[in-house]
């Protein structure tokens, strides 16, 4: 742990007993773990942990010289409320708490976007149909702040869903999260985190920063000396460390289009850096691929999306495509956050319960020469079939010419593509736009990723801070 964690752990007052506020009442604890429970206590004081769904659920912690004591407590099946106590030389805290399953949300705006700001999220929905009370569906909410150092907590409450206060939770993590208590039928917990109009590389920790993405090794400023990185790790990704939670949803990369190429590197380092500091790498990882809009009218965001695709290179990684959720291309922010949260819904169902329900529309895997033609290979293409405005977004070219629109046609879980002028066709996109519109779906009614085949540079080649 580093000299300036320890610090801002010490800056929480430790002359008491004290738990994190992520230990608050409602609380929801991952189920089946060693789940982490942390708080300060007059230093060199030991620290008793017991929870009463099993005689076995208990640990043990020393406060540190900065008062800081984690330890790990085994969990159990879900269920709840059971009581969590904590105990120091004869004060006693205990809070009511759940065992369920529990993901953390984070990203910027589309993430962030509130189900009032979407009138639920949901097409044709309204407020309504979200406010019914749901004690097993429960969010804890970081609030939005910028750091230069890392913050040890945040005074907030957990929640349950219902009533008027649902206008303030996140739409996708609410659908999400709603999808899985009723598939699972057990407590769901999301920890939502997210701040508009922010880079990945302010989600991602000062190591990691300045070790790979700083061309010195030291934290790059903006022009009134604030750092530009890590600011949100350390006020919203600190204050949850090391929770105990299944995986994260991830919902950003639209501050990044500008800098795609970059971000190759950049976001793939962001899902390490926090798989490393929660000490696992086994914690699932599914994010949403940004949504078609205007932006300059260029490719850049093409070359992000491109960017996100090639992150799934990275394992229990997953995407969700949104070129068939969006009716308003001048809005960044689509209100179809009902769909976006049910997909990712179904890539956790599928990956992490078992279930088996489909998750991914057709992924590019590779593509084949043919005489005059080119046939494409997908993933999960089963039931490939055409959008109502039928196969559209492809394009072909020779080594090194130019890219000409193609004539697609469907041949089992293929595409072969032809076009005029084009003899010895070897490379391949679509979807290649600021505003591509999905037109090749598998037969769950997912939509294909945009994608290219061909190395040529990008417009953001070269781009960094």
């Amino acid at each position: 742990m580093t000299a300036l964690l320890l610090a801002s752990l010490a800056a929480v007052q430790a002359t008491e007993l004290k738990l994190s506020s992520l230990f608050s009442d409602g609380a929801v604890l991952q189920q089946q773990t060693r789940s982490a429970v942390w708080g300060w206590a007059p230093p060199g004081t030991t620290v008793e942990v017991q929870g009463s769904w099993a005689e076995g659920a208990r640990a043990t912690a020393r406060a540190g010289a900065s008062g800081y004591w984690m330890t790990k407590v085994p969990t159990g099946k879900a269920g709840g409320p059971f009581k969590l106590t904590v105990t120091q030389a004869g004060k006693t805290l205990q809070r009511e708490v759940y065992l369920g399953e529990v993901w953390i949300c984070s990203g910027q705006s589309n993430m962030q976007w509130t189900l009032a700001q979407c009138d639920g999220g949901r097409p044709g929905g309204n407020m309504a149909e979200v406010q019914g009370n749901n004690p097993m569906l429960r969010r804890y909410f970081v609030p939005l702040r910028h750091s230069n150092v890392p913050v040890a907590d945040v005074d907030r409450p957990w929640e349950a869903a219902g009533g008027a206060g649902m206008a303030e939770w996140s739409a996708v993590a609410y659908w999400f999260g709603r999808r899985l208590q009723e598939e699972l039928g057990v407590p769901v917990g999301l920890i939502t985190t997210s701040y508009g109009g922010t880079e990945v590389e302010r989600w991602t920790s000062p190591s990691a920063v300045m070790s790979k993405l700083s061309p010195n090794g030291q934290m790059p400023l903006d022009g009134n000396g604030n750092w530009r990185g890590s600011t949100l790790y350390n006020a919203m990704i600190q204050p949850v460390l090391p929770f105990s939670a299944r995986g994260f949803l991830w919902y950003q990369g639209e501050s990044n289009v500008g800098r795609a190429e970059q971000y190759q590197m950049s976001f793939p380092l962001m899902i390490e850096d926090w798989r490393r500091w929660w000490k696992n790498d086994d914690m699932s990882f599914y994010f949403v691929q940004i949504a078609p809009h205007n932006y300059d009218g260029s490719a850049k965001s093409a070359e992000l999306r491109e960017a996100q695709r090639l992150a799934l290179s990275v394992p229990k990684t997953g995407m969700v495509v949104t070129t068939d959720l969006v009716d308003n291309l001048a809005d960044i922010h689509p209100r179809d956050k009902f769909n976006v949260g049910r997909r990712l819904a179904a890539w956790a169902l599928a990956k992490d319960y078992g279930m088996g329900v489909a998750y991914s529309g057709p992924l590019y895997q590779k593509v084949e020469a043919m005489t005059g033609a080119v046939r494409v290979h997908f993933a999960h293409a089963q039931g490939l079939k055409a959008g109502p405005k039928g196969l559209t977004g492809f394009q072909i070219a020779e080594a090194s010419g130019e890219f000409k629109d193609a004539t697609a046609r469907i041949e089992g879980e293929t595409v072969v593509l032809t076009a005029s002028g084009v003899q010895r066709p070897t490379e391949v996109r679509y979807g290649w736009s600021a505003i591509p519109e999905a037109s090749l779906f598998n037969g769950a009614g997912l939509p294909a990723s945009p994608f290219r085949t061909d190395q040529r540079p990008l417009l953001t080649a070269g781009v960094r801070w």
